[in-house]
């Protein structure tokens, strides 16, 4: 299963979108795959260019911690 990459660094706050994202495995444990990936979804934290996109690092109703 692929999981969801930053394609580029992303600021907290900022928006997840199909333009600053990529899929690629392997996907990781704690990260959303791509059948989880909603565009729009807001960043909790930054995250570093090709950095998993973790449940931990989202703002959704169901992320972990």
């Amino acid at each position: 299963m692929r999981g969801v990459y930053a394609r580029h660094d992303l600021e907290a706050r900022q928006t997840l979108s199909d333009e600053n994202v990529y899929l690629a495995i392997p996907l990781q444990k704690g990260q959303i795959s791509y059948q989880e990936f909603m565009p729009g979804t807001k960043i909790l934290t930054p995250i570093l260019e090709d950095d998993p996109i973790l449940f931990s690092n989202i703002d959704r109703p169901y992320r972990e911690g």
